[in-house]
């Protein structure tokens, strides 16, 4: 029982002192990644290199 007790204690000790921290570099984390795939999304200079006009503007010619 006393083992028990102790081991619910540091748990809980441990979730106050490092709650914070985690879910904020959780947040950091999720951010870059949504940052990362967003950049992936947007066409660069090398797509419209081998893109038609046409496909640009989406009217057909």
């Amino acid at each position: 029982m006393h083992d028990a007790v102790t081991a619910l204690l540091l748990t809980a000790l441990t979730v106050r002192v490092f709650g914070p921290d985690t879910i904020r570099l959780s947040k950091r984390i999720l951010t870059a990644f949504v940052r990362v795939g967003i950049s992936g999304m947007r066409p660069t200079v090398r797509d419209q290199e081998h893109t038609a006009p046409h496909e640009l503007t989406g009217r057909d010619r």
